[in-house]
């Protein structure tokens, strides 16, 4: 097979570092949004590149690769494209540096990404990436996924971005991403004012889920459920620091609220599941029954996301301050929401798939195509990995384990696949129908607290070798 991709080393390494590395997170949000645009566009190309190519296929194999035409008006065939979730490469061998689940941590990030642009810039063989979970935790979450992004519009053929479910459309607005952006480039009286407003809110939130557990507890003195949930109220009610996602959910939808009054675009509402956002996060705080308080924050902010406004002159903070911020979440959620959930890499010594979680039961590849937004997330069930999906006809999970990958391994032929999700840093062959494959997990952050952070070198060229002597394929360093 004749290289897919030839790179020369790189006049000045110093300054591609620099414009990678060093500004990540240090951007005025006039050059994040311009960054995030530009990303968008590269994603939306290799959409059309892709469109037709992939749906029809039951398997890898039948992907359509067919030739097309290059930026010079050649015929070629197609070596990278990509349509709705699933994104297909074919490269010439050389090393893969991997990472996943950076959460934040852009000083974890930076030692594989850095490795990689040294290398590239040196001339060498060797492509970079990452799977997932990029922008909630940490303490730079922006600047995070501005590095992956810098990195890919230079290396745009060697640069591979999977988003985690931490990443997509819900998750990206309520899971912390927004309070950063907001403090980085709100003025201080209107952040001061959002955060206010949150933290009234949560009081009477959890005020309120207080009294309705308490009242329940005196008919059941010896309810441990309603007990626990107490605990968890209490838990939410006195927390100041560290993670909050109740904090997050709601300076979010005061965010949101704010900015629409502000005169921001509302959301497609196709492609913004209201319902299932409010409900997701209902749950994933412990609330059951009716909230008042809640459905007044978080529900009608996700209503006037997508809907118009009539009552545009109630306002908080600085309008047109708030307005700029959003539009920059808008333009971070439309990237993520447009990264491949699911990557195919072909080499000539065996095929890659990376994901940040297990793929589903599903016997073809075109749900997981079409459409990742309408079907929420096409390769994971969003928040409970522990509980078995439903909805199999819309690329939910409906099972998880190592029987999965195997299975959905040796139907498409796949030699390595490599996953985060799980924060930790392992490996192992499966096996099924005589078929094996090497499930290579990753953690390149915080979140690995047993073995510390991670990534791996993978030598492509002896792939074909990697559930016999995976020593000779998977290098994994600690950071």
């Amino acid at each position: 097979m004749e290289p897919a991709f030839e790179y020369k080393g790189e006049a000045n390494p110093e300054e591609v570092e620099a414009e990678i590395l060093d500004k990540a997170g240090n951007r005025t949000l006039e050059e994040s949004q311009e960054l995030m645009a530009e990303s968008t566009s590269l994603l939306e190309k290799r959409q059309r590149d892709g469109e037709k190519r992939i749906c029809h296929a039951d398997t890898v194999d039948d992907i359509n690769t067919a030739k097309g035409t290059n930026s010079r008006g050649e015929k070629v065939e197609m070596q990278r494209f990509q349509e709705g979730g699933v994104g297909y490469a074919k490269i010439n061998g050389g090393e893969m540096i991997m990472t996943s689940d950076i959460h934040g941590g852009k000083d974890n990030l930076t030692v594989p990404l850095k490795e990689f642009l040294e290398r590239v810039a040196k001339g060498e063989n060797v492509y970079f990436s990452c799977s997932g979970d990029i922008t909630n935790e940490g303490n730079d979450k922006l600047g995070s996924l501005e590095a992956l992004l810098a990195a890919q519009q230079k290396y745009p053929d060697r640069v591979f971005i999977t988003p985690g479910n931490a990443d997509r459309r819900g998750t990206s607005l309520f899971v912390g991403l927004v309070p950063e952006i907001s403090q980085k480039y709100l003025p201080a009286e209107t952040f001061e004012d959002i955060e206010k407003e949150t933290e009234s809110i949560l009081k009477r939130l959890w005020q309120e889920q207080k009294e309705q557990v308490e009242k329940e507890l005196e008919g059941k003195p010896d309810d441990q459920k309603l007990k626990k949930r107490l605990e968890k109220i209490n838990e939410f009610a006195t927390k100041k620091e560290g993670r909050r996602m109740d904090y997050d959910m709601i300076f979010g939808a005061v965010l949101m609220q704010a900015a629409r009054h502000a005169g921001a675009e509302p959301f497609d509402a196709k492609q913004f599941a209201t319902r299932q956002i409010y409900f997701d996060f209902k749950d994933l705080l412990g609330i059951e029954g009716k909230s008042t308080v809640l459905e007044n924050s978080l529900g009608r902010a996700l209503i006037s996301a997508t809907r118009k406004i009539k009552n545009p002159e109630r306002k908080i903070g600085n309008p047109e301050e708030i307005k700029r911020v959003f539009e920059l979440w808008r333009g971070v959620d439309k990237v993520l929401n447009k990264l491949p959930t699911m990557q195919i890499i072909d080499t000539p010594q065996g095929r890659m798939m990376v994901s940040h979680t297990q793929p589903a039961k599903i016997d073809s590849l075109s749900p997981y195509v079409y459409n990742p937004v309408d079907q929420q997330e096409a390769l994971w069930h969003r928040y409970n990995p522990e509980i078995e999906g439903i909805n199999e006809g819309k690329g939910h999970h409906t099972g998880y384990g190592p029987d999965v990958v195997a299975k959905f391994a040796t139907r498409n032929k796949i030699a390595l696949a490599q996953f985060g999700h799980t924060h930790a840093n392992r490996q192992e062959v499966l096996e099924s129908d005589g078929h094996k494959v090497m499930r290579l997990e990753l953690a390149t952050s915080h979140r690995d607290k047993k073995n510390g952070p991670h990534y791996a070198r993978v030598n492509l060229n002896r792939l074909d070798e990697v559930t016999g002597h995976p020593e000779n394929v998977i290098e994994q360093v600690k950071i």
